[in-house]
Formats: structure tokens, C-alpha cells, sequence
């Protein structure tokens, strides 16, 4: 993109000040683009003179050369570029939606149980000063449900310990504020006594940086990813910043959390994207159900139990003639004995976020 076409410099003002999105989004937007950009200039064309058939050519083309979730984003920013120029009143129709290019599904992601989360919190070691940087990280992370452009972009002064509170500014410089738990506020604590000793070289950089290196600058975004990537390969794990916010937000769920809670936690405006980030199983809306519909509890004749008629009690359970493999509802309320009561987790936002009962869960994704 040596030299970016003008509508391209026109996209880019767009993103940053109407839009307000981060640097690194419109960066991705502006690669993705001038990817698109190049691809039609070989072929003497233009962005404003690209075609339906030329628009599914290009995409159908990366399905060799890129991976699915690459190829969703480069989709979505084409589709984004030319919605604008439509608005823009550029061009009279979007070649992305007249091709009706769509987004390449891309594969479900595994969301951790809780105890692989603890013992990959554990990972960083509690005696030295880098250690307790790692473990705040962590703790941010999970507890919070922060991106982790934000986690880097903290100051000293938006975390409130005492209260618990993270104030911070998300996408599209929208601030908000998210609670933590008592583990993650000890290992913020710890972290900052121990904090200086990684500045003591270079007092000057990133004064107020919450998050910081060895020489006293703040971290980016990508050296906070290999932090996590190191402790969870330790801990024989594969988990990246946003897989703990994926974690984040379906433990949150399945602990009974409201999903308009957890979407006004993770910032999102579209309850829809909230929803790609809680991942529910079958079982567990079996046992929701379960407990939560009016006729599930009365008593009386039930067919859970291999289509036979069992009795139920009124909590629910089959009676002591069912067969536990066979039945629905003998497995969904022995699989629910071993939750965590859902009224502990999101009683109170400051102290019932993810991770302040580790060791008490065992929550499957």
C-alpha cells in the first residue's frame, strides 16, 4: 500500500473518527483492503470499479492461501468498505452485497472448563516481579473478560482496588467499567509492589502504565499474547488472550449469569456478538430447562427414564428406579449437583466474577 488509493484514505478517516475504532482494527481494515486493493490492479481495475464476479473471484481465491478466520475478516472488511462508498454516495450498488459474498464459517472454539483456566493462572511463578506482572495479566483477563488491547492500555490509576473496579476504554473509545473478583485485586496488589523493579532503569517511560516490561515500557498487545501463550503451553494448554475472554463470558453463563449482564461486561453493543462469545451446550440447556420450566418440578408421572413412566419428586429428579445412563433428567440433576451454586457466581458484580471459586467448579464449555 506504498501508494493507498483515495478511497481508501477516505475509508481510513472514516474508521478513525466517525467509527472511533481502534488502531489496530483499521489497520486490519486497510491490509485486508489493499490486499483486495493490489489483487484488482493487477488485472487493471479499480476498487470503485470492481464487479460482483471479480469481488467472489478474490474470495475464492484465499481459500487456499489463508485461514478461515482470516478470510471472514477479509470478507467483512470488504463488505464494510463498500457499504460505505455506497453511503458515500461513490457508487450506486456494493459488489459484496449483489455477489452475496458470505463469510466462510469458521470452527467453533473451545472454551476451557474452570480448572484448566486456575491451573494456567497458577503458571506464573509468586516470587519475583515479572512473575506477578504475569499473574495480574492473567487474573485481568479472566476476571475482567478484558480485551487484550485493553489490558495494555491500563493505567495505575484506572484500577480501583478497593472497590474492585476496572475503569476501561474499549472500542470505539468507549469507557466502561468492569468488576474483578478478590484473586485477581490480590494479584494486581502484589504486582504493584513489586512493579518499580522493572522501572528502576528507565523511571521516565510509561510512568503511569499499569502493565510494563523489563525496561519499563508498557506492553503491547502482542507481547501481552506471548505471556499467555508461554503459560498456558506450560501448563499444556493452547489458550490466547481472547480464548480467556471466551471463558470469561461462558462460565459467567453457565453460573447463571443474564447474557444482558455479561454483554454489558464485555462492551459490546450487539447482544448478538455476545452471544458468539457464551458457548452453551445441549446438556446445559437441558438442565436450565429443567429447573427452570413451571411443569418441570410437578409431580406425578414423567418419560425420562428410557420411555418409561417414572415417578418424579418435586425437585425434579427421577425416582430410584430409573436407569442414571438412560435417563435425561437423572443425568441433568446429577450432572448439576456438581456446578457451582449459580447464586454465588454474579450476586454481586464486584465479587462473583469468574475465578473466585477456582477450585470449586468444574464447568464444561
Amino acid at each position: 500500500m506504498d501508494s493507498l488509493d483515495p478511497l481508501l484514505v477516505s475509508f481510513r478517516r472514516y474508521l478513525t473518527t466517525i467509527r472511533q475504532l481502534s488502531p489496530h482494527t483499521v489497520r486490519n481494515y486497510l491490509v485486508d483492503l489493499g490486499r483486495f486493493d493490489a489483487h484488482l490492479r493487477s488485472r487493471g481495475r479499480s476498487l470503485a470499479e470492481a464487479t460482483s464476479d471479480e469481488v467472489l473471484e478474490y474470495v475464492a481465491s484465499m481459500e487456499v492461501e489463508l485461514a478461515p478466520t482470516s478470510r471472514a475478516r477479509h470478507v467483512a472488511s470488504i463488505k464494510s468498505f463498500y457499504r460505505y462508498l455506497v453511503r458515500e454516495r461513490v457508487i450506486s450498488s456494493s459488489p459484496a452485497r449483489a455477489a452475496r459474498v458470505v463469510a466462510p464459517k469458521v470452527r467453533e472454539r473451545s472454551v476451557p472448563r474452570v480448572p484448566e483456566v486456575a491451573h494456567i493462572l497458577e503458571q506464573p511463578a509468586a516470587d519475583t516481579a515479572l512473575g506477578l506482572r504475569d499473574r495480574a495479566i492473567l487474573e485481568l483477563l479472566y476476571s475482567g473478560g478484558l480485551r487484550v488491547s485493553e489490558v495494555a492500555g491500563l493505567d495505575i490509576e484506572h484500577v480501583d482496588l478497593r472497590e474492585r473496579i476496572v475503569r476501561v476504554m474499549g472500542k470505539g473509545s468507549k469507557e466502561r467499567l468492569c468488576p474483578i473478583n478478590a484473586v485477581a485485586a490480590r494479584a494486581v496488589a502484589a504486582y504493584l509492589q513489586r512493579r518499580e523493579e522493572l522501572r528502576s532503569k528507565h523511571r521516565a517511560v510509561h510512568a503511569t502504565a499499569l502493565i510494563v516490561g523489563e525496561w519499563g515500557r508498557r506492553l503491547t498487545d502482542h507481547q501481552i499474547r506471548l505471556i499467555v501463550v508461554e503459560h498456558s503451553r506450560a501448563a499444556g494448554a493452547e489458550l490466547t488472550p481472547h480464548t480467556l475472554r471466551h471463558a470469561f463470558a461462558t462460565h459467567l453463563l453457565h453460573n447463571g449469569a443474564d447474557i444482558k449482564f455479561i454483554q454489558e461486561l464485555m462492551g459490546h453493543e450487539s447482544l448478538t456478538t455476545t452471544r458468539l462469545y457464551t458457548h452453551v451446550t445441549l446438556d446445559y440447556l437441558q438442565q436450565v430447562h429443567a429447573r427452570a420450566h413451571p411443569r418441570a418440578s410437578l409431580e406425578g408421572q414423567a418419560t425420562d427414564c428410557a420411555g418409561a413412566e417414572r415417578t418424579r419428586s418435586t425437585d425434579g429428579r427421577c425416582d430410584a428406579r430409573c436407569t442414571p445412563s438412560d435417563c435425561t433428567a437423572h443425568n441433568a440433576a446429577s450432572t448439576s449437583t456438581r456446578k457451582a451454586d449459580p447464586a454465588r457466581t454474579c450476586a454481586t458484580a464486584s465479587s462473583d466474577a469468574p475465578g473466585s471459586s477456582l477450585d470449586t467448579s468444574d464447568l464444561s464449555s
